[in-house]
């Protein structure tokens, strides 16, 4: 997991400087990458709130034109009974 190996050794212990700076060095580069993926998870719930809205108008707009087309089955209904009765 961690390599003491970049640490030198003191008495007592590692070298307390080398193990702040190598704090420092890690808590900077996982901040780094906490802002990352905080930008990648706006950009991602940006997109989604777009596609929910997309999803949303589109099946309004199914909803609609389903309707249309039973409507003009109901108009066209007695109109074929009519052509075929006709025959």
């Amino acid at each position: 997991m961690s390599d003491f190996s970049r640490f030198r050794s003191a008495f007592n212990g590692f070298s307390r400087t080398d193990v702040v700076n190598y704090i420092e060095e890690t808590s900077a580069a996982h901040q780094k990458a906490i802002e990352q993926l905080e930008g990648e998870k706006q950009q991602l719930m940006q997109e989604n709130d777009h596609l929910l809205a997309k999803n949303a108008r589109l099946t309004t707009e199914l909803a609609d034109l389903k309707a249309a087309q039973e409507k003009l089955k109901e108009e066209d209904l007695p109109f074929l009974c009519e052509s075929a009765a006709a025959d």
